[in-house]
């Protein structure tokens, strides 16, 4: 069974096509968690500093705040209510004055906001689907730690969006700063309507995504090493030095998304 697992961790390593997640997550709907308004030096520094990370839903909104806020409606005549059938968590936040986009800020200034300080990582979703993408990829990622001693869980710190040519319309998205973290259950919670699951950062060596480095090897372009004080700010930098300056159409997605590879 080992030595099967080992041979699957090394296949994809080797698979330089775009099946492969290594060169292309797709951010699946209930395998990832994506974060939102939060600064990806801040949170790398929070974690290596041995502290953990809980994530945060969009509180649900009461009757009252719908139909303040124009989300139910009542008819004056008949008193008939009528619901907006779409209102998404992404709406919502909205109307809190979230910061929805999945692509974060950059800091500006040399003061961190509070709201960065914290130990708490945003999210799009209502309580009911946090907890279950978070049970979800907690029990795949603790059976692949049991069957093969493979670890499979990640926060990626961005992501490189790529074209494989000049005339593509194609986007593909590589993680390239990924660092090896354990999800763990609290049963006793951390409250502000957190969710039950807490984030910290297992005892590994940051590492290069070396398929992508394979790969773009084949655009004569090489993408930088990962250092143990490497820093996701630094590390986007380097990238922009060293490869999206010969190819103008890729970026760099400063996006923090919690997957499994």
């Amino acid at each position: 069974m080992e030595n099967n697992s080992l041979e699957a961790v090394r296949n994809k390593l080797l698979d330089l096509s775009n099946r492969n997640s290594l060169l292309n997550y797709r951010h699946p709907k209930v395998g990832c968690v994506r974060v939102i308004d939060e600064l990806p030096d801040q949170i790398n520094d929070i974690l290596s500093n041995k502290k953990s990370f809980s994530f945060l839903p969009v509180p649900q909104p009461t009757e009252k705040e719908l139909l303040e806020n124009g989300f139910i409606k009542v008819d004056p005549e008949t008193g008939e209510i009528t619901y907006e059938e779409d209102l998404t968590p992404e709406k919502w936040a909205n109307k809190l004055g979230l910061i929805t986009s999945y692509d974060l800020p950059v800091q500006t200034g040399a003061e961190v906001e509070e709201k960065h300080k914290d130990t708490y990582l945003q999210t799009l979703l209502y309580a009911p689907d946090l907890e279950a993408r978070l049970r979800k990829i907690y029990r795949k990622s603790e059976t692949a730690i049991q069957e093969s001693g493979t670890n499979i869980l990640y926060l990626s710190l961005g992501f490189l969006e790529w074209y494989e040519s000049s005339d593509s319309d194609v986007k593909h998205f590589a993680p390239i700063f990924t660092l090896p973290v354990n999800l763990k259950r609290n049963k006793f919670g951390r409250g502000n309507g957190a969710s039950g699951y807490e984030l910290t950062l297992k005892d590994e060596s940051l590492l290069t995504n070396i398929t992508l480095r394979e790969k773009l090897a084949s655009f004569d372009l090489n993408l930088p090493e990962i250092k143990d004080e490497t820093t996701p700010e630094g590390y986007f930098k380097k990238i922009n030095q060293t490869i999206i300056r010969h190819k103008p159409r890729w970026r760099i997605r400063r996006q923090a998304s919690l997957i499994m590879l």
